[in-house]
């Protein structure tokens, strides 16, 4: 099995049926027998685990072409990665009140702040941005398989984590809701979520947008493929 594309295809759904088994009333079961700090644990060890299965196996997949990418494709990343980079950015940088760690703050007269009134997934949508954009030009069966579980596991992800922190906040979070959409934008076009210029962090814009011009230049030593023609 090692050095095919089924080998990826196995990784593939192992790393993301683990994140949605870990969604579902398994966690609670876990969570009772190992403690949040336990079940926290373990799941990272494991996600690492599987996450490096799925790059190892990848690496050492054959080329199998599914069609042949047309040259203009390689831009539709140029066009996806800067917002990808800005999203994960803005996931990383701030702690809004939907994600771990800061669950406290849902319950608040004005839960939703910042770039949350944006999206309240922005994670979600920089790895979907981020593997989305890289399928037109990697053409492969092994790199569907790769960057098409990411696509998946965000795109399932957001909605499974609606449920979650539903069951978490109770009625909580119908407000936090009714203020955020998951769907970029969605809720500031329907009027919902009051969201300004100053909503956004501009200087996180920024860096989202450098560190995404920095890439283009480490792309070929990190991933060890040109993306500027030299």
């Amino acid at each position: 099995m090692v050095g095919t594309t089924s080998h990826v295809l196995y990784a593939a759904l192992a790393f993301v049926g683990v994140h949605i088994l870990t969604s579902t009333p398994i966690r609670a079961a876990l969570v009772k027998r190992l403690g949040e700090g336990g079940f926290a644990g373990l799941f990272s060890l494991l996600s690492a685990a599987l996450l490096g299965w799925l790059i190892w196996a990848n690496s050492v997949a054959p080329i199998e072409a599914l069609w042949n990418p047309a040259p203009w494709t390689r831009y539709i990343s140029f066009a996806f990665m800067p917002l990808a980079f800005v999203f994960l950015t803005f996931a990383f940088t701030s702690r809004g009140s939907a994600m771990g760690g800061n669950e406290g703050k849902i319950a608040a007269r004005d839960p939703a702040q910042g770039f949350l009134k944006v999206t309240r997934h922005p994670m979600f949508w920089g790895i979907a941005l981020w593997a989305g954009s890289h399928i037109p030009v990697n053409s492969d069966r092994a790199s569907v398989y790769f960057f098409g579980s990411f696509v998946v596991l965000a795109l399932i992800g957001m909605p499974l984590q609606d449920y979650k922190k539903a069951a978490l906040h109770g009625a909580a979070w119908g407000p936090f809701a009714m203020r955020t959409s998951a769907i970029p934008f969605l809720a500031a076009i329907q009027g919902r979520s009051g969201l300004k210029w100053s909503d956004i962090s501009w200087w996180r814009v920024l860096l989202g947008l450098a560190l995404f011009g920095g890439f283009l230049f480490a792309h070929e030593f990190v991933i060890g493929v040109p993306v500027i023609p030299g």
